[in-house]
């Protein structure tokens, strides 16, 4: 259930994305789409904690919908932003900042799980969310520090 919701979040939130890029701040959104991520990673902490199944389903799905604004806007960033004739490249770059940041997450994340479950299994989801934690507030931080550039500053 927890997969189907945050799917079809993040697929609303994409359509959602998709009609105010024109009008609302790119570097905003992928802050706010970030923040979302960390607020729903953060939220999965506490329903494992308190074992609560439905605040993990509204948190998955929240987390869903900050991956269905702030995903596709750093892809619409990263190719709009390229010099004409070097959106390959920025393109290319783009795939290697998501296959290596999806890699590093999931082995950090898998191993905190292997790690703590030889404790509990508890004990190494809740790792395993407060890195998912990490890289969204570090996502963040990031968005909000580019958001107060001026435009043309990258």
């Amino acid at each position: 259930i927890s997969i189907t919701l945050s799917a079809l979040a993040w697929s609303a939130a994409g359509l959602w994305q998709s009609r105010v890029t024109g009008w609302a701040s790119p570097r905003l959104l992928v802050a706010s789409g970030a923040g979302l991520i960390l607020a729903g990673a953060l939220g999965v902490v506490l329903a494992i904690v308190s074992g609560s199944f439905i605040a993990a389903y509204v948190a998955w799905t929240v987390a869903g919908v900050g991956m269905g604004v702030a995903y596709q806007t750093s892809w619409f960033m990263g190719s709009s932003l390229a010099e004409q004739g070097r959106e390959g490249m920025a393109v290319s770059r783009l795939l290697l900042a998501e296959t290596l940041g999806a890699s590093l997450g999931s082995g950090m994340a898998g191993g905190a799980v292997a790690l703590g479950g030889a404790a509990s299994l508890r004990t190494g989801l809740i790792a395993a969310f407060l890195i998912v934690a990490m890289g969204a507030a570090t996502a963040t931080m990031v968005g909000m520090q580019q958001s107060s550039r001026p435009p043309g500053r990258g």
